[in-house]
């Protein structure tokens, strides 16, 4: 098959020889249940997958060629057993509630942070009997906010959020108002503030960069001496 050179003429070359040598291992045929993966190294914008389709699925330049993938229309299996008889999806939504959890940990402790010490600031002592009564009540106000913040403060420097429901029932136990704030607030963030269409984005771009990244390095292990001493022999 050809490659499409991006760079100096003795590396492309030899960068194509060696890809051109995994193509064996990279015609990978998958077979799980009615699906099928059939992953090719070509060159070009694209190649005819078999069914004389265009696959516009590909992975960045690794040494000049792209990776090509066809997915069958069928989705691929994932055995039932892989996290304890979850969904993928499930167990990420697990996952995901302790990170929102502490997401609104973080949140709730700022917005405390930054209400205590306005919500501290003396009053005057000589006001009427109404004064005087505003500031005893602002600063019993004022001191609910801070025990809050130094109780939030102390669950999370105290105790890690290895499980995010029981750090819940300790907080609940301790401060059941302040627990039920947190609670409130993870659910808040996920619903509104949260950018579910963006973490799908960043997400495949991560993947898609350390699949760049593997194979290049693989490549390198595999042939970058070769493709260095070929390089050099090049006029």
């Amino acid at each position: 098959s050809s490659c499409t050179p991006s760079g100096s003429v003795g590396s492309e070359r030899a960068s194509c020889r060696a890809m051109a040598a995994i193509r064996p291992l990279a015609m990978a045929h998958v077979r799980s249940g009615a699906g099928r993966v059939e992953t090719m190294v070509k060159g070009g914008r694209g190649v005819r997958t078999p069914r004389g389709r265009r696959c516009g699925c590909r992975t960045r330049r690794a040494r000049g060629c792209w990776v090509v993938s066809e997915f069958d229309s069928e989705k691929m299996h994932v055995p039932s057993d892989s996290f304890g008889g979850n969904s993928p999806e499930r167990h990420v939504a697990k996952s995901m509630r302790k990170f929102f959890t502490f997401v609104a940990a973080k949140i709730v402790l700022h917005q405390l942070e930054g209400v205590a010490p306005e919500s501290a600031t003396p009053m005057e002592a000589d006001q009427p009997g109404d004064a005087q009564e505003g500031t005893a009540e602002a600063r019993r106000s004022a001191k609910r906010i801070q025990s809050d913040y130094q109780q939030l403060l102390d669950m999370l420097q105290n105790h890690p959020m290895k499980d995010e429901q029981e750090w819940i029932q300790m907080l609940l136990q301790k401060n059941s108002m302040l627990g039920l704030r947190i609670m409130e607030v993870r659910k808040a963030y996920a619903e509104i503030d949260f950018e579910w269409d963006n973490l799908r984005k960043v997400s495949m771009s991560i993947l898609e960069e350390g699949n760049d990244d593997m194979m290049q390095w693989w490549v390198k292990q595999q042939y970058g001496e070769g493709i260095q001493d070929e390089s050099s022999q090049e006029p």
